[in-house]
């Protein structure tokens, strides 16, 4: 966020102390300048008004008895005032009587003069002579005003230097009383300070009044009490949820364990049960072959049915045997990879389908392959499966599968593409599963292990399989394989019978 200021709350609350009383004196100079003005400029009016009466008094026997001589005499007392500059004694026709000019300048009175006037920088006055109630003349003075104003220039002086003297002592009363304004905002800003840039919440502010800034002290005091309880509150949800974390993953790893342990148990269940009983089953079926070639003419169509039936049961158990024992050691046997093309592991594959293939009529066809670091007896099975499965599941039109490949970042995804009866989204889930079958096996042969058997080896070698598919319209079966062998998995060693 901008901050829009830059200077402290002290300077700030000087720069309003002082500029307000900067306003305040200024206007009060204003005003004062203004009285002062019109009240000198009423003073001399007055003043020379008062003078012209009197002079004009003094001349009433010289005018009575036409004596010129007496009223210039009388005029000339003027001179002890510097600032009249004129004075004219004029009869009452107009005509000039007597005059005085300390500098010898003739220069008449306005006319139209009333009784105060300013022309040209000075001010005239008029005054008219009555004795008796019979007008013997008129008086007119000139009043320079430059006396005037250079009084007035000093008392503006003496204006300024009050002012200036009134702002230096304002400022100085302000610097010593803005701190009992300011301190207790700045201490709050200390805490503040102290609580986000150390997380401190036991920091508390100083109370010291009872006004607006106590007020906000005490408010600070209580959202840090309230802050420090939800954080101590965290703290210890905290340490009782890492307290419970380390009990869960010590109860997921003992489970874990526990569950590896099972695993490999069951795997070698698995692989020494479908071990060992291939020999029984070798010896049931080769038996009941022999049985039935020896005493096929003792025995009637019924008993014949029977022996089929068992030797039926016999190959398909041996067949289930060695899938789950094929199943079983995938994950028992170490996964040993070296750079292998997949062309050729296709085309061996595509070579034990040949027969399958041809029988159905179908035709595989395939893009141009990578060469990666692979088990490639273990991709060969991949393939080998998805395009029989592929063949073994097609409509009424020939089976045409295609072996497609791309490159995506650091893997390469492999997918196998139908024309069959395709798979209804449904059953999906349960395509990769152990013994699984959506068919019987009148309609279609197999055990079920097939897509669990890719499946188990395309995640031991880091990828991931999965299927698209629509009833009707065939399947594409998609797997990937890493361009680099991510960290070999565990292998367990092979135990159980003799091979």
């Amino acid at each position: 966020m901008q901050l829009k200021y830059h200077i402290s709350i002290r300077h700030r609350m000087m720069a309003v102390v002082m500029g307000t009383s900067a306003v305040a004196a200024i206007f009060g100079s204003v005003c004062y300048v203004v009285v002062a003005l019109a009240m000198n400029w009423q003073d001399t009016v007055r003043d020379s008004l008062s003078l012209a009466r009197i002079t004009g008094e003094n001349c009433e026997a010289a005018l009575a008895f036409q004596i010129p001589s007496d009223a210039e005499s009388i005029l000339l007392s003027l001179k002890v005032k510097p600032s009249v500059t004129r004075a004219v004694l004029h009869t009452p026709d107009g005509r000039r009587f007597a005059a005085f000019s300390p500098g010898g300048e003739e220069e008449p009175p306005p006319r139209s003069l009333a009784s105060a006037a300013y022309h040209e920088g000075t001010l005239w006055v008029s005054c008219p002579i009555i004795k008796d109630n019979r007008p013997l003349g008129k008086i007119y003075l000139q009043d320079d005003l430059r006396f005037v104003r250079q009084s007035f220039r000093r008392d503006l002086a003496v204006l300024a230097g009050v002012t200036a003297l009134s702002l230096l002592i304002a400022y100085a009363v302000a610097r010593g009383l803005v701190p009992y304004v300011t301190s207790p905002v700045l201490r709050l800003a200390d805490t503040a300070r102290a609580v986000s840039g150390r997380q401190d919440y036991s920091v508390r502010a100083a109370v010291d009044s009872r006004d607006e800034i106590g007020v906000l002290a005490g408010a600070l005091n209580e959202m840090l009490d309230g802050i420090q309880s939800r954080e101590a509150a965290l703290r210890r949800a905290n340490t009782e949820l890492e307290s419970a974390h380390d009990d869960l993953e010590r109860k997921v790893q003992k489970r874990t364990a526990e569950l590896a342990r099972s695993n490999r148990d069951l795997e070698q269940f698995a692989y020494i049960a479908s071990h060992d009983l291939q020999e029984p089953l070798r010896k049931v079926k080769s038996f009941t072959q022999l049985f039935a070639q020896h005493y096929q003419n003792k025995l009637d169509e019924q008993g014949a049915k029977y022996i089929a039936f068992v030797v039926d049961g016999a190959e398909r158990m041996q067949a289930l045997v060695q899938d789950l024992l094929m199943y079983s050691r995938v994950s028992r046997v170490d996964l040993e990879r070296e750079e292998a093309d997949l062309n050729t592991v296709l085309a061996d594959a595509l070579c034990n389908l040949e027969t399958t293939i041809r029988d159905a009529h179908g035709a595989v066809t395939a893009d141009r392959l990578p060469r990666l670091p692979v088990n490639a007896r273990m991709i060969g099975m991949v393939f080998q499966n998805l395009v029989s499965n592929a063949v073994k599941f097609k409509g009424t039109a020939p089976p045409r599968v295609h072996v497609s490949v791309r490159r995506l970042e650091g893997e390469w995804v492999f997918a196998v593409r139908d024309n069959g009866i395709g798979i209804d989204p449904r059953h999906f889930d349960r395509l990769f599963q152990v013994f699984q079958r959506l068919h019987t096996r009148k309609e279609y042969p197999g055990t079920g292990i097939g897509l669990a058997l890719c499946k188990k080896v395309v995640e031991r070698h880091g990828g991931r399989i999965w299927v698209e598919s629509e009833v009707g319209k065939g399947s594409t079966f998609s797997f990937t394989l890493p361009e680099r062998p991510p960290p070999a998995p565990v292998a367990y060693p092979e135990e159980g019978g003799a091979t």
